[in-house]
């Protein structure tokens, strides 16, 4: 019955249960003083003893009632401030009532589900951005080589290993370049060397061609001179 009382009964229920009660002994104690007032000399002591019983019964009634309603209500209450100021470790209690007070508490159960949710998607967002932050940091310094050690959690651990891949993509595709860089400089050194090469023997040639030039004048010269004394012999 107590049990029923403090856990099942809606709160429209209890006041009427306690309505009842403090009827029935209301009605005992008028009950009580008609009878000792009707009641031979010397026996109305034990009507007078019947009603401070039922006095006595009635505040402890009310004592008892007022701590299964009240008590509940109030830590909920308590509890539920608390809920609202973040503090979302403590236990609920009286999620297994049935009345008001475990319909308030269960819905607070949800509440405080779902605020840890966020302060669990908050945190995650925190490691998430701190972390991306770094890698693009890196990048832009010219870092291909930085990656993201740091797990995620696990809704968003996908994201790491896209950026990850997406790192060793961007560095094989650098490397390539600079090894095809390096190559067409390397290959223009070579013209280039092979340039001055033809340049300095094109120089040689003209050179030689410019003695042999000047070699065929003096032969030229020589042949005449011959000739010329030839004709005066």
């Amino acid at each position: 019955m107590f049990a029923w009382f403090e856990k099942t009964a809606p709160i429209r229920t209890k006041f009427k249960v306690l309505l009842v009660v403090h009827g029935m002994f209301a009605a005992c104690g008028v009950l009580t003083t008609y009878l000792a007032a009707k009641a031979p000399p010397g026996a109305w002591v034990t009507y007078v003893a019947l009603a401070g019983g039922l006095f006595a019964l009635t505040v402890a009634t009310v004592l008892l009632s007022g701590r299964m309603i009240c008590t509940p209500y109030v830590n909920t209450v308590v509890r539920m401030e608390g809920l609202a100021a973040g503090n979302l470790d403590g236990p609920i209690a009286y999620t297994d009532y049935q009345d008001c007070v475990g319909r308030m508490t269960r819905a607070m159960q949800v509440f405080r589900d779902n605020a840890e949710k966020v302060r669990a998607s908050a945190s995650a967002q925190a490691i998430i951005v701190s972390s991306l932050g770094e890698g693009l940091d890196q990048l832009a310094a010219n870092n291909l080589t930085h990656r993201i050690v740091t797990p995620f959690p696990a809704d968003y651990e996908q994201l790491r290993s896209d950026y990850n891949r997406a790192m060793e993509g961007v560095s094989a595709a650098m490397t390539a370049v600079a090894a095809a860089t390096n190559g067409i400089n390397n290959g223009a050194s070579d013209v280039r060397q092979a340039s001055d090469d033809l340049s300095q023997r094109t120089e040689q040639q003209a050179a030689s061609l410019e003695e042999t030039a000047a070699a065929m004048d003096e032969i030229t010269t020589t042949v005449r001179q011959t000739a010329a004394g030839a004709v005066k012999a």
